[in-house]
């Protein structure tokens, strides 16, 4: 699953939504919670290429490599991942500084066209979640290797954020990763801290052109860019996200206000 494949970020590439340096009281200010029925989070791509025990994942900002052997392999910073089974039943686990975070069951199509991964585990909060995500294979490939695209992705559990400006600082919270982001609204990056936040994430928020540009860094390379632009009445925030270079594969993220 995305989350998965990208738990640099795991759980914290919706940290890339801000906004335009308001006074107290703006628009943005609330509670925003996530809209799947009218969101597309489907699209982006990701290639596995295998060489003999040995798998490769590429999502374009992380690659990593591990083995179907039951060992913890790292896949950056505090993040790490393990793999048993074989053919096409695969059970895959993550932890973030060695503690046990989320568990996937990987199925492959008896064709070979499709993954199918279910993912379960507990956020900081203590919320326990179930998401499923559904990738058919782009072009050529056997087994788990080839390139991989997402067509269908559900989340159990509710994503919701806070926002509140406070003069020329955008505060951010997820209570359900315990994270926040206290960062200048003039593109100056700030820390992510808390939760499932690896060390060294930042997050930077500049307004362009009407909209809000945020992107999310990780040791100074960047994971994700996202474009946020308000509703007329205020009642809505569309964010429009990619990784860089990768740009014709964007998602679309509809937050409405609690």
């Amino acid at each position: 699953m995305k989350k998965l494949r990208c738990c640099a970020v795991a759980a914290a590439a919706a940290l890339a939504v801000a906004a335009p340096c308001f006074a107290a009281g703006s628009p943005w200010d609330g509670t925003w919670k996530l809209n799947q029925a009218k969101s597309k989070m489907t699209g982006s791509t990701f290639t596995i290429t295998q060489d003999g025990g040995m798998y490769t994942v590429d999502t374009g900002t992380i690659k990593f490599q591990y083995a179907c052997d039951g060992k913890d392999y790292t896949i950056l910073a505090d993040r790490t991942i393990s793999c048993t089974g074989s053919g096409n039943s695969f059970t895959l686990g993550i932890k973030i500084a060695g503690k046990p975070y989320a568990t996937t069951h990987r199925m492959l199509s008896a064709d070979g066209t499709t993954l199918t991964d279910l993912e379960k585990g507990t956020r900081p909060d203590g919320t326990a979640f179930t998401d499923t995500e559904t990738d058919t294979r782009v072009g050529t490939g056997t087994g788990l290797a080839g390139t991989w695209q997402s067509t269908k992705v559900k989340n159990s559990a509710s994503s919701l954020f806070i926002l509140k400006v406070n003069g020329d600082v955008l505060h951010y919270e997820d209570p359900g990763y315990k994270e926040t982001s206290d960062a200048k609204l003039d593109g100056t990056p700030g820390p992510i801290t808390g939760g499932t936040a690896p060390p060294g994430l930042m997050i930077s928020n500049k307004l362009e052109n009407g909209a809000v540009t945020s992107t999310v860094w990780l040791n100074g390379k960047a994971l994700g860019t996202d474009v946020m632009t308000l509703s007329a009445d205020g009642k809505v925030i569309t964010d429009i996200s990619w990784t860089p270079g990768k740009e014709n594969e964007k998602q679309t993220y509809v937050y409405d206000k609690e």
